[in-house]
């Protein structure tokens, strides 16, 4: 399995476990504008992971673009995330 496949893989299973980590795990525990940064950085996750497995269906011409999305996946999502666990 190319190692594309695999990240894309991660981040979708990532989206998956973050979803229902702030669906379940955190929901109650912060406020609703924290909850709602929580939301939007899946969305962005999602989104990634979906562009990313798109792209390393062809990675002999799509690295470029794959690794960017993948920068930006840990940019956008990663920041806030890390907002929301740390305030």
């Amino acid at each position: 399995m190319p190692r594309y496949f695999r990240f894309a893989a991660l981040a979708g299973f990532l989206f998956v476990l973050l979803g229902a980590f702030g669906a379940h795990g955190i929901e109650g525990r912060v406020d609703a504008r924290t909850l709602e940064i929580w939301k939007t950085a899946t969305f962005y996750l999602a989104v990634h992971a979906v562009v990313l497995l798109v792209l390393s269906l062809r990675p002999a011409i799509a690295k470029g673009p794959f690794w960017c999305f993948g920068a930006g996946l840990l940019i956008f999502s990663g920041s806030l995330y890390l907002l929301v666990l740390t305030g």
